[in-house]
Formats: structure tokens, sequence, C-alpha cells
């Protein structure tokens, strides 16, 4: 008995935080050893009903049967049916999860399931606990806490929203959110003081958490919940504490004034949530009967999004209905209303059935807590396991309730064991041909025979299009990416490396016209430079429209990679200079006093300073390190939040000598966050110790980002490199930012070790491919 217990609690342990979880996504090995382990698992366990009494029986299986079916079907009318099967498997495995936990509550086994649920929120609880104190007391347990806000700023400037548990907020939102009140109804009538103490006690952490989240989504999930569950026990006592009842209200008005006040600063993500809800609908349109299939949402979004609101990493509708109509059509439709009636009949006999009214709570509870996921469910899709595990388990005690071994259980169906052993022998194999195609591409990617790989992985797998797409970027010849492209028409980072490919042979018009297709596709990237760049070499469009995406092109910089227009590249032209002077009238006076700065133009300190941005500029212009002191903490007194009016005044004081409290600053500078300032620059200068200095001097710029979303939504998680060619990039940071790399590559040649210069030199190159070595001086 005790071996079960821990057998059942370690799977479920594994679901939840390592198979089920984003790390199968980001790890190989564990993707791999999850398709085995879960494929062994389903086969182990149907074999078991299958000599037993067959699968269990619910009032659930008409509509579930038939959800197969219609699965099938539109898997196989898919726009992308190679990957609409692959995203069936998740299905398969939480439908045969959802059977095992009604197997458990059938046999009388709803103690263990329920304790194990418990362990497992109390462990969220812990790990949350551990992700604030590492955070607020720089313990570093995650990554970027090394540095904490205890010895810095006690009370910090905002909250931090936590994620670990689950990797993703709204995630760890959908998985807490149903089980505050699952908690709570289990402690209320739990008959053993202390089981009650503890339960209550997990309930109002399980809250903390859901508000430290900040999902707005969580938020309406609990208080749907909450109600539902407050409403339920009034209708049925015709009765209620009166303080019970005030307490109620102001926790609703409470949870509303939050939601309220999180809605009024996502405006940009509302509208993206809009125009989801739009192209699933025109998705629908287009395909009314089976959708544009299980799983593949995000794949029809890049062709019906506005191009305006695109976002590579969207990969549902945010909207459970919605995206099932997209990706089923009408048949997916019809099933859910028939398994939402059955479930709602189910859960009413269930409830008529239970002899203690302690029970009768717990099940109101549960569908309680179902409605909440199912208000969630109108902004949010949920798809990864632990969220829809706890769905599972509300599914299943609400058409089982509390049973005890000796109630007689539903006879069993031994013919749909035997069809789903059968599509799972299938998926198996089919998984296995699926990850050795995805060891050969990941050996490609670690630079392994790269193209032979890549190759190799398409023999394997040839109806993933990833893999096509990695030879094109290996081979790099215009031919091959046109074929590429062929198969995916979307694909941004291919249209502009095509471009950059027709650049290099001096075909200018059709270089033009490839970057104009990778606008359309992603007018958010900034591509807009390279059109202008184009545009003005070979005179394709009028002055005005190139300096528009000029200015473009600085906006994107500046706002997205935090890269102010200071590179030389910015007054090689007159347009340049042009779309420069313009786009300095719109910058804040600190931020225009930097460019102007690099490029020579003319600077002004502010005649009576009245905001931290003057203050800023004063403490630039200062003539002597206390006269900056004073001016910078000026600055920081009206803008307390900008990490680089800290690390200005950490310049200011390594001036004057102060290294300390200027050690200070760089900390606050980093916990802060910078955009134009290096903080491990600075501390480069007052570092003494060569190894030290030098891996500051390596991180003095932040890295260099190469999107991914692409391929994880399209290919189901898996990650790629497709990198911008050196033509197509944006423009670096300018020669003073990059100047330290310059250095340590000089002290390096001077050492003799002409092989780490080389490397460094070409890191520079990679981040800035317009920045001329040249400008540094010799490089010898």
């Amino acid at each position: 008995m005790r071996s079960r217990r821990l057998t059942f609690l370690f799977l479920a342990f594994y679901f939840v935080f390592l198979g089920g979880s984003a790390y199968y996504t980001l790890l190989l090995p564990l993707r791999i050893f999850h398709h085995v382990f879960v494929s062994i698992l389903m086969m182990y366990w149907l074999i078991s009903r299958i000599r037993d009494e067959g699968l269990p029986r619910t009032p659930l299986d008409p509509a579930i049967f038939a959800a197969f079916g219609v699965w099938g079907i539109t898997a196989i009318t898919s726009i992308d049916p190679r990957m609409s099967f692959e995203m069936l498997w998740f299905v398969l495995l939480h439908v045969f999860l959802f059977y095992v936990l009604v197997d458990f509550f059938q046999r009388g086994r709803h103690r263990l399931v329920m304790e194990t649920t418990f362990i497992l929120s109390a462990l969220v609880v812990i790990i949350t606990t551990l992700e604030l104190a590492s955070w607020y007391f720089g313990l570093g347990i995650i990554p970027g806490t090394e540095v904490g806000w205890f010895n810095i700023k006690p009370i910090p400037p905002e909250m931090l929203r936590v994620s670990l548990a689950m990797n993703i907020s709204t995630l760890l939102a959908g998985f807490v959110a149903p089980l505050i009140v699952i908690a709570f109804a289990w402690g209320i009538t739990s008959k053993r003081k202390d089981y009650r103490r503890v339960l209550l006690g997990l309930s109002l952490s399980l809250l903390i958490v859901l508000v430290l989240t900040f999902s707005r989504g969580g938020l309406m999930s609990f208080g749907t919940s909450a109600a539902v569950f407050g409403g339920l026990q009034i209708v049925r006592r015709q009765s209620f504490p009166r303080w019970l009842i005030g307490v109620g209200l102001a926790l609703g008005l409470g949870l509303f004034g939050i939601v309220f006040a999180m809605s009024t600063t996502r405006s940009s993500g509302d509208a993206g949530r809009l125009d989801m809800y739009q192209s699933a609908i025109e998705m629908w349109i287009d395909h009314p009967i089976t959708g544009v299939g299980p799983g593949v949402y995000g794949r029809a979004l890049r062709q019906y999004r506005t191009p305006e609101q695109a976002r590579d990493k969207l990969a549902s509708a945010h909207n459970a209905p919605l995206n099932t109509v997209a990706e089923t059509g009408l048949f997916g439709v019809v099933v859910s209303i028939w398994l939402g009636i059955l479930l709602v009949n189910a859960w009413r006999n269930t409830w008529k059935r239970q002899p203690w009214h302690g029970q009768k709570i717990r099940l109101e509870a549960t569908i309680a807590a179902f409605i909440g996921m199912c208000v969630h469910s109108m902004v949010d899709v949920f798809t990864v396991t632990p969220v829809v595990l706890v769905l599972l388990l509300l599914v299943a005690y609400s058409i089982t309730g509390q049973r005890s071994s000796l109630d007689i259980r539903p006879p069993g169906r031994k013919t749909p064991a035997w069809i789903g052993l059968i599509i799972v022998l299938c998926y198996a194999g089919f998984l296995l041909q699926a990850d050795r195609a995805q060891l050969a591409y990941q050996a490609s990617l670690n630079g392994i025979d790269p193209l032979k790989n890549a190759q190799r992985a398409e023999s394997i797998d040839p109806y993933l299009n990833l893999y096509d797409l990695q030879i094109a970027y290996l081979e790099n010849t215009i031919e091959s990416y046109q074929s590429a492209l062929i198969l995916e028409p979307t694909w941004d980072v291919g249209w502009m490396n095509l471009a950059a490919l027709y650049e290099a042979q001096g075909d200018l018009s059709a270089a033009y016209d490839a970057v104009q297709t990778a606008v359309n596709i992603m007018p958010l990237r900034g591509y807009q430079l390279h059109l202008a760049r184009l545009a003005e070499s070979g005179e394709l469009a009028d002055e005005t429209t190139i300096i528009a995406w000029y200015i473009n092109g600085m906006r994107y910089s500046t706002e997205a990679l935090n890269r102010l227009p200071l590179a030389a590249f910015w007054i090689e032209t007159p347009l340049r200079r042009a779309a420069l002077e313009s786009y300095l009238e719109t910058l804040p006076v600190d931020l225009a006093y930097r460019v102007r700065t690099a490029h020579g133009y003319p600077t002004s300190r502010p005649t009576v300073p009245t905001s931290a941005a003057d203050y800023w500029v004063e403490g630039e212009t200062a003539t002597t390190p206390q006269d900056a002191i004073v001016a910078f903490t000026e600055a920081i007194r009206l803008d307390d939040n900008n990490g680089d009016y800290y690390a200005s005044r950490a310049r200011a004081y390594i001036a004057a000598g102060n290294i300390q409290t200027a050690r200070r600053d760089l900390t606050l500078a980093r916990l802060y966050g910078t955009r134009f300032e290096y903080p491990n620059a600075i501390e480069a200068i007052i570092t003494d110790d060569p190894r030290s200095r030098e891996a500051l001097i390596r991180q003095a710029l932040p890295g260099r980002v190469i999107p991914a979303e692409f391929a994880a939504v399209l290919y189901g998680g898996r990650p790629a490199t497709f990198d911008l060619l050196p033509a197509v990039r944006p423009i670096g940071p300018g020669k003073d930012a990059l100047q330290p790399w310059f250095n340590l590559a000089q002290e390096y040649r001077r050492a003799g070790n002409e092989a780490e210069a080389a490397r460094i030199l070409q890191a520079i190159q990679d981040y800035a491919p317009d920045q001329d070595l040249d400008d540094f001086g010799s490089t010898n």
C-alpha cells in the first residue's frame, strides 16, 4: 500500500513538474524519455485494464469517443496534418490520465488522489516562497537573483511577478486558482481539526500565490469559483452567516479592483487579444466544418493576423471556445456542447447520491472550480499537462464523487481499451521516428556535421518543414531559400536572408521586394530600416518614404533593442542625417543629449532644470565630479526607478574616488535594469582582479537575442537558431559601447593570442555588422 502511494505521488510530481512542464520542450533528453516512459505507462495500464474489467465506464464516454473521431478527421483535413497528429498525442495522454483518475475514484482511492493534489499544491507554495526569497534577499537560487533588494532597498519599487513553479505566471495562475476553493472546501468539511487548519492555510497560501502572479484570468477564475461556491451554499442551505457574505463581497470588490487596475495597463495586449479572436472567427469562416486542424492555430494565425498586432509567440486564440471552433470547426463545437451537457447531468446525479452534506459541499466546490476554469479559458487556453490535470481531476471527481472500495463499480469496456492500446502503439512508432529525426537535427544545431545531420533529419521525418528550413539556412543559397519559402511563405527571417543574398549579387530590386515581403509579415521587427537602405542605394522610393523608414528603424532599435542611434551608420548619408535630426526632435532630453554628443551635434545645458532628464543632462555637463553627483542624485530623486541614472552616478563617484558608493550604485542599476548604460563595463574600470575584469568586459553588452518563437509555435516547441545574415541585422550600439571588447582583443593580441583576439573581433562584427573596425584605431 505504501509503495503504491509513493508511486502515485512520484508520477503526479513527474507530470506536473517535469514531463508535463516547459522542460519537455527545452530538454531533448527529457522529451524523448517522456515519450518512451508515457508510452510504456499507457500500454501497461491499458493491458492491465484489458486483463481486468476493461476501460472504466463513465457518463461522458459517448462524447469522448465521438471526440476521438472528430480529432482524427480534423487532423487529416488539417492545414498541417503532420503537426496536428503530433499535437493530438498530448490529447491522447490527457484522456488516458482522465480514465486513470476515474479508475482511482471508482475504486475508492479518492483520499490518495486528493492528498497528492494538496501535497503538490503545497510544493508550489514552497517553490514560490523560495523564488520570492531569492529575489528579495539575493540568494542566487534562481538565475538573475545574485543581488537582492534587502540590503540595498528594503522596500522594492514593485513586486516580483512569480512564475518559477510553472515557468510562466499565467500557467501558475491557471494551476492554483481552482485549487484555492478545493482546498478551502476540503478544509471546512474535514473532521480532523489539524487537517482543517492545514487545508485552510494551504487555501490562503495559494490565494497569495495567485495574487502574486498578477494574472487577470487567474483572478477571474478564483472570483467566479468563489462566487459560484458561495451561491450554491446559499441556495442549498437557504441561510448563510452574514459575516461570510460581507467577507465575500469585500473580497469580490477587491478582486474586481485588482483586475480593473491591471486592465488599464494592458491596452496593447488587449488589442492583440481582439485580433486573435477575430482571426479565429475568420479561420472558422474559411474552414467551417473541420477547422484548420488540432494544434495548428498558431500556424494559421500568421496568415490571418493584423500585421501591426503580429506576435510570433502566439500559439492559441487565448479563448477556448474560439480556439475550438478555429481548430476543429463545427464538429468540435457540437462535441464540446455534448460533453458539457453530459458533465452537468453527471454532476447533478452524483451530487444527489452523496449521503453526507460534507460530500455535497466538496462536489459543489468541484463544479465551482470547474466553472472558474471555464471562465479563465475565455482569456487563456491551457493545453499543458499540469493545468489540464487539475481540470481532469475536477471532471473525474464531479462524475464519481466520493466512493468506498466496497461500492459497486460500473462494468468496464474492453473494446475501447483495445482500441486505445492500438492507438498508443501506433503513436509509439510515430514518436520513435520523430525523436530520431530530432536527435539528428539537434546534432546539426550543435555544429556536428550540420548540413549532413539536417539532411538526415529531413529524410527520417520528411513532412516536418523545420528540417527543410534548417537545410536552406545552412546551404545559404538563393535557390535553397526559395525552395524553403515555398514550404513556409511566412518565414520572415528566410525572406530577410534571401534579400541579403540578392543584395550580395547586386540585385537590389529583388532584395527590396524580399524585405518588403518580410515587412508585410512582421512589421514590428524593424525591417523597414533595410527597406530604406536598399531604396536609398537603388533609388527605389522617394526621399520622404526613405526617411520615414529610417526613423522606424531607429525607433525599433531604441524601444526594442535599447540601442540609441549612436553608430556612425546614421550620419553616413544625407537622408540618414535628415532622419536622425527628425528623430532627435521626438526623444526625451537625456536621450537626445546622448545622440547629439555621439555625433558631434551642438548640445546645451538646461537653464533651469525641472525634470529628471534635465538634471541628468546637468550631471553629464558638470565640470566637477561633486557637481555631477549632486545633479544625478536629484535626477534619481525625481525618477528613482531609472537604472541608467544610478549607473551614471556611479561613473561620477568613480571620478570622485568613492569606489564603494559607486559599486552600490552599480548594484542598484542592475536591480532596476539599464537601457543605455552598461554597468559591467563601468565596474570593469574599478576591478583589479584580471579574471573578474575580463568576465565583466565579456558581459559588458546585453546578449544578442535570436528570435525562436517562429519554430517553437509551428513545430511543437522545437528549438531553432535562424539568425539574420549580417547585412540585414539591426544597426549596432555605436563605437563607444563596443570599445571595451575591442580593447580586450588588443590585450590578447599583445599577449600573442591571435586566435582569441580574432574571436573577439568577430564577436564585434556579429553584434554590429555596420561597425568598421578601423574606427577603433590600429588592429595590430
